[in-house]
């Protein structure tokens, strides 16, 4: 029998683009969890934003963060409705958020003119950048390892920059609002190195990967999934898809996670089957 593991992307994905909504998907989401199935939020957000969706859903799975640079996995079993970081290990991390900052200030002075690190930016502004309400902008500058970038510049800087800070063993990520700067990893370095830990535990002879994703910053996730799906973007243009095999929702997120997973038809048979509001 076929085994099944979800790789998903938050924002844009499983997250409504503009008012960040899932409610929709929670049904979905506990019944696939009911069935044994891992559903890892693989994201570009910070574990204090992923636990409070976690929380509000109520399941307890590994969790990727900053683009890849953290890996948690869950301590034990536990019912808990409200978990926390004492709740899980960090089994992979990269650069701190404190040795990236200093980097930049010793570095790359020649660049302070072409973008803004979170630091530097009002709290007005940052909601009005991210489409969060302020008391959640709070959680998304919160981060471990990795740094937000606001480009201010053209595109000729931007690659000037890029390759600058290769050199030091860095890189840059596109998200849907933000750069991401961060250490040499990815989302599908990290999901890769998680399912080399879970093999310690789990069979995992058979096994399916769904990945779903909507940015650029997704590609190297999607790359290694068996079933790969781009979530449509409203009012905006598919991103130049890394391979043929990626499948496009016809519809936007959160509506469009669900959709795309009814798609699988092998998962759509054994883990489904018996879901009602499908």
């Amino acid at each position: 029998m076929k085994k099944f593991i979800i790789s998903t992307d938050l924002d844009g994905t499983f997250l409504g683009h503009n008012d960040f909504d899932f409610k929709v998907n929670i049904s979905l989401v506990r019944e696939i969890i009911k069935k044994g199935v891992p559903i890892i939020f693989n994201t570009s957000k910070t574990f204090e934003e992923v636990i409070e969706i976690k929380n509000e859903i109520g399941f307890y799975c590994p969790i990727i963060t900053e683009n890849g640079c953290g890996i948690y996995y869950p301590k034990y079993k536990t019912n808990s409705k409200k978990l926390n970081r004492l709740h899980f290990k960090l089994i992979s991390k990269n650069f701190s958020k404190e040795y990236l900052n200093k980097i930049i200030k010793k570095h790359f002075q020649e660049f302070k003119q072409d973008f803004d690190l979170t630091a530097n930016i009002s709290t007005s502004d940052l909601v009005k950048i991210s489409g969060l309400p302020r008391q959640k902008v709070k959680k998304i500058i919160n981060r471990k390892f990795s740094e937000l970038i606001v480009w201010k510049s053209n595109n000729a800087r931007l690659s000037l920059f890029k390759a600058r800070i290769e050199e030091y063993g860095l890189s840059l990520t596109r998200g849907a609002r933000f750069l991401h700067l961060k250490g040499k990893t990815n989302k599908g370095v990290a999901l890769s190195n998680l399912l080399k830990y879970m093999k310690k535990e789990t069979d995992m002879s058979n096994l399916r990967l769904i990945g779903l994703g909507d940015s650029e910053n997704d590609l190297e996730m999607l790359e290694r999934c068996d079933h790969s799906f781009l979530i449509k973007i409203p009012n905006r243009k598919f991103i130049k898809m890394g391979s043929s095999k990626f499948l496009k929702s016809k519809k936007p997120a959160p509506v469009g996670w669900a959709e795309c997973l009814f798609r699988v038809q092998s998962f759509k048979d054994s883990i489904l089957k018996d879901y009602k509001n499908g």
